[in-house]
């Protein structure tokens, strides 16, 4: 074939989006014989400099999450290039994530980028449909797991039910919102514990709580002691932007997950099915009760999320999928 030339600009190389979504697709890439590179965005005028001119020699550049400003619009424009631009947040909504008043300055620069892109790669239908506003052409690739790596395996003791959430410090408030269903619980069953997989670890009244510090080696370990997953979110325009990934990450190791009824959660748990979907303390409380207190059900409801992240959001589907698009956009097929 010809080989090509691409250029993956990740927000940062080390952050868990790009390791998720962008690597995978660049080493396929690479093994089909394209010539590829993943760069960070650089802080500083002659470090973008720098970035533009690689951009310049590329024949498809693909943008993960990061929105320039207008000047920087106008030169990528100027570039005449094939560009994919991919996200799994509601990056047009940053001032809503940090609790301040609409500037307009996100949501003006994601439609900037979205009337210069050729292909937008949403990780969700609710995502999608912000893109729709001002790019002809949108697809819809949740972020996946990769289900040979992940699966199940319990670790924990079994007179112990083990409830579990991963996440970053910074989404840690979804998850003290359970305070008080955590409180009863640990009233209603002394068996049971917490364990939360992050870099920082609240405290629960009377709740036992196992501190996990996160790591990319002990992840897997980590998973397989639970026995429910939690995805607590507020309803809101930034959480609706989100993409799922732990219930995925839970439902791979083969565990049944309870979460709130906001975006793309409805679309992956089939209430009673797969998981159960809570919106109030009282639903959360019970959702969770009725799985502490029946094994057979988290073992039937295990199963069932196996299935669920092992056809639908694999992550060789994903792969297959995403370098289908680029192909189809560059006009080179291997």
């Amino acid at each position: 074939m010809s080989k090509t030339d691409m250029v993956f600009v990740v927000h940062k190389k080390e952050d868990p989006n790009s390791r998720l979504r962008i690597y995978p697709v660049a080493d396929e890439m690479i093994i089909r014989g394209w010539r590829c590179e993943v760069r960070d965005v650089p802080k500083g005028l002659a470090g973008r400099i720098r970035l533009i001119l690689r951009l310049s020699n590329a024949d498809i550049i693909l943008l993960h999450k990061k929105l320039f400003n207008r000047l920087e619009l106008l030169v990528l424009k100027a570039l005449r290039k094939k560009i994919i631009f991919d996200f799994d947040d509601a990056i047009m909504y940053t001032d809503a994530r940090r609790n301040l008043p609409d500037s307009g300055k996100f949501t003006g620069r994601f439609k900037g980028m979205m009337e210069i892109t050729d292909i937008a790669v949403a990780g969700n239908e609710y995502l999608a449909k912000e893109a729709g506003k001002y790019c002809s052409r949108v697809e819809i690739l949740t972020t996946p797991v990769d289900t040979e790596k992940y699966f199940p395996g319990k670790l924990n003791d079994k007179n112990e039910v083990v409830i579990g959430w991963i996440g970053m410090k910074g989404n840690l408030f979804y998850l003290e919102n359970l305070k008080p269903v955590f409180r009863n619980l640990a009233v209603k069953f002394p068996n049971i514990s917490l364990s939360v997989i992050c870099s920082d670890f609240p405290e629960f009244e009377g709740m036992k709580v196992k501190k996990r510090k996160w790591s990319v080696e002990d992840e897997l370990a980590h998973l397989r002691e639970l026995d429910i997953g939690l995805m607590p979110l507020t309803d809101d325009i930034w959480s609706r932007g989100k993409c799922g990934f732990k219930i995925l990450q839970y439902f791979s190791v083969g565990v049944p997950v309870v979460a709130s009824p906001v975006g793309i959660n409805c679309d992956i748990i089939k209430h009673g099915v797969n998981g159960f979907l809570a919106g109030t303390d009282g639903e959360w409380e019970a959702c969770l009760s009725e799985l502490i207190a029946d094994k057979s059900l988290r073992e039937k409801m295990g199963l069932e999320s196996r299935r669920t992240v092992a056809e639908k959001y694999a992550l060789a589907d994903y792969i297959k999928k995403y370098v289908s698009l680029v192909e189809g956009l560059s006009g080179v097929r291997t």
